[in-house]
């Protein structure tokens, strides 16, 4: 870290990692140590460039509550008498009047000394002056209590210029997939998956793997990785116990217990499986918008003849009615989720389709997608093509090349977990498509689809993929390109493997006794 000190005082206005920057000192030899000025640099300056700084704020009540924290692993609690804030402060000024922020920023100056990322030297001549300021985070649980108040000294990186002040800014994070394959891998494998926090994870350094696999013998351990949350699990309780130790003896960090709330997804782990829902993020979307009461319905849309566009007609805003049922419908399926049994083989599955000119006002089809590994929904997609396919097998390879491209992925993030997969079963309805890829001769309809035809040919040819015709009854892809009655959409999310399980269920799912 690096910051700048006026004439007139002390002052941190500039941030280049690893040093203080001072314009009066005349030498290195006269700095002052970071320890020395540390406190009074940061408070000051940072005091002054955020007393009137907006900031994100969420919550609406003032007064200061006691929270709860899970601490044991086998479901015991530990109260403890902390007092937090549901608030978070919109400016520096309004922070310091509380004592619970007050210790979370003194708690991050002190990692800055503890990590010695200061160094007091001249400011170099042509040197972006980047300036800092405070964020401030309510950190909640999966059932919205107050964890702990976060407060983090951040540099304003917007500012730079890319080319001048640097070259590349990126940050390796894990896709939701990645975390949904290690979640149904370690449903699989019956393992308990535990979650790490790491302190200050930006201030030791980078690592550009998200997931690290190792084998010792039969014994396994897997590590996810995302930014300063990690995520693991292990085939047996001593090897979890032995990462933990080695990790936590090496960086400071907070060992979470078993993992219930992970990027926004509430995660309850049982003896039969994982369930995966967010019920707690879809009842404050209702609550911010008001539906919390509404009446729910069955559909998200409603299945009727399609309409075009009616140019003559009142201007209103479709997006608006449109969210309103789906947040009806919402309000119905709160606790509906993502099921991942154990007792499931870990087979590599994909379903596709297309709605063929479904729009009616470009004529553009709409692509749908699924990825299965056994009954495990892994990754879906629902996307409108770029253009407008003359005939339905074109539709179809355009979505086929797509749910391709996918299940290629997900085999190559299977290998690291030492999995192999060939002769991958794709579903679609379309006999046409199916047997243009099986032909061997290309004719002059198929010269329009050159490109995606030779990329699905190629892979059908080498026995990575097979193509099978599905009936359009048991066309999973279906909810994804088209509205549908209840009966049908009950149908296919049961398919899905989505179920609703409430709270109760799931507690008495916890505290089943493994077989």
């Amino acid at each position: 870290m690096a910051s700048e000190q006026s004439s007139s005082g002390p002052a941190l206005n500039d941030v280049t990692p690893g040093t203080i920057i001072d314009q009066d000192a005349p030498s290195p030899s006269k700095s002052l140590t970071p320890t020395e000025i540390q406190s009074s640099v940061i408070l000051q300056d940072v005091g002054n460039d955020n007393l009137d700084m907006e900031v994100a704020h969420m919550g609406n009540d003032p007064l200061l509550v006691s929270t709860r924290l899970q601490l044991h692993e086998q479901a015991l609690f530990c109260y403890y008498d902390a007092f937090l804030t549901s608030v978070e402060p919109k400016t520096y000024k309004e922070a310091l009047t509380q004592a619970c922020w007050i210790e979370s920023m003194q708690e991050e100056l002190n990692e800055f000394e503890r990590l010695e990322m200061w160094e007091l030297v001249p400011r170099p001549d042509k040197v972006m002056v980047i300036t800092l300021k405070w964020i401030y985070k309510v950190k909640l649980d999966e059932l919205g209590g107050i964890l702990k108040n976060k407060a983090r000294l951040v540099a304003r990186g917007y500012r730079q210029e890319e080319g001048i002040d640097f070259e590349e800014s990126f940050a390796p994070v894990a896709k939701l997939e990645v975390i949904r394959i290690f979640l149904a891998y370690a449903a699989h494998k019956n393992m308990v998956v535990y979650q790490i926090d790491v302190k200050t994870a930006f201030l030791n350094g980078s690592v550009d793997p998200t997931l690290f696999i190792r084998r010792n013998g039969n014994d396994l351990l897997l590590v996810q990785i995302y930014v300063d949350d990690i995520i693991f699990a292990a085939s047996t309780l001593e090897l979890c116990d032995l990462f933990a130790n080695l990790t936590c003896s090496k960086f400071k960090m907070s060992m979470m217990g078993k993992i219930s709330f992970f990027l926004g997804l509430q995660i309850s782990q049982n003896p039969r499986g994982i369930f995966i829902n967010q019920s707690k993020y879809a009842l404050e979307s209702l609550k911010k918008y008001g539906f919390e009461s509404c009446e729910p319905v069955d559909t998200p849309m409603v299945k009727k003849s399609k309409l075009d566009e009616d140019r003559e007609g009142k201007a209103v805003d479709p997006l608006h009615y449109r969210v309103e049922r789906i947040f009806r419908y919402l309000r119905g399926t709160v606790n509906r989720g993502l099921w991942y049994p154990k007792d499931s083989s870990v087979a590599l599955t994909a379903f596709e389709d297309a709605d063929h000119a479904g729009c009616q006002d470009t004529r553009r089809s709409t692509s749908g997608s699924l990825q299965f590994l056994g009954e495990r929904l892994i990754s879906c997609s629902s996307k409108r093509q770029k253009s407008a396919a003359i005939s339905s097998t074109k539709a179809e390879y355009i979505a086929l090349s797509g749910c391709c491209a996918q299940i290629l992925w997900m085999r190559s993030q299977l290998s690291d977990y030492g999995l192999a997969f060939n002769k991958i079963p794709m579903y679609y309805d379309n006999k046409s498509a199916i047997a243009l890829c099986c032909n061997n001769v290309q004719h002059s309809r198929s010269k329009y689809i050159d490109i995606r035809y030779h990329f699905i040919k190629e892979q059908v040819e080498n026995g990575v993929i097979e193509l099978y015709f599905v009936n359009t009854e048991y066309q999973l892809v279906d909810l994804f390109t088209k509205a549908l009655g209840r009966d049908r959409i009950e149908f296919l999310t049961n398919k899905l493997g989505m179920r609703s399980f409430t709270p109760e269920t799931l507690k008495q799912l916890m505290n089943e006794e493994d077989e």
